[in-house]
């Protein structure tokens, strides 16, 4: 089946489906704050090696057990590139979420979803920008797995970062390049992350 857009193609997609890109897709009309939600639920987005433009904070992508892989994301305020949530915020029901092979220009943000697994995932942010690599937000389980993930920016006060245990926020780093310049940290001494591999030119 052949969809005009990216709207029509993830509501029609089944369980087991496979949504996958035939060109760029630009999801500018939806503003900052008044967010687009996609539940992909049990389906896979296949970027097929195109990108998908948005606003920051304008498209969140939902739902548990699917797979975004193979493509580029940029948002057009040079900020978070994806946003990952829950849109019922329910917590329990979005979990076994895996990002593969993606380049995301601006950070990676995931809200209130478990298990979310990063795999060769290149995420930079921008000169200029106080966002970070990764955010973690109130609810998530993030685990790094692979993949680049880099700040030039001294503006922002980390490389990664997430609301803490006391908002049931975690990220665990099994493997990964890590770069940030001097004077930039890690972490904020309130998150809770733990490193268990990884490459870093951080102390």
């Amino acid at each position: 089946n052949k969809f005009e857009t990216l709207e029509e193609a993830v509501t029609y997609a089944r369980k087991g489906d496979t949504v996958t890109l035939l060109n760029d897709i630009d999801l500018s009309a939806y503003p900052y704050g008044e967010y687009a939600l996609f539940d992909l639920t049990d389906k896979v987005l296949d970027l097929n090696g195109h990108t998908i433009t948005s606003h920051n904070f304008g498209v969140i992508y939902d739902g548990y057990n699917y797979t975004i892989k193979n493509g580029n994301f940029t948002c057009l305020e040079n900020k978070y590139g994806i946003f990952i949530g829950d849109g019922l915020c329910d917590f329990d029901l979005n979990e076994g979420i895996y990002l593969e092979d993606l380049v995301v220009s601006g950070g990676v943000n995931i809200f209130a979803s478990n298990k979310v697994h990063l795999r060769n995932v290149t995420a930079s942010t921008n000169t200029a920008t106080e966002y970070y690599a990764v955010f973690g937000d109130e609810g998530s389980e993030i685990i790094i797995d692979s993949g680049s993930y880099t700040t030039p920016s001294t503006k922002g006060h980390n490389l990664l970062d997430n609301c803490g245990s006391d908002d049931d926020a975690s990220m665990v780093v099994k493997g990964g390049t890590f770069i940030a310049p001097e004077g930039v940290g890690i972490t904020s001494s309130s998150a809770n992350l733990t490193i268990e591999g990884g490459s870093w030119n951080l102390d």
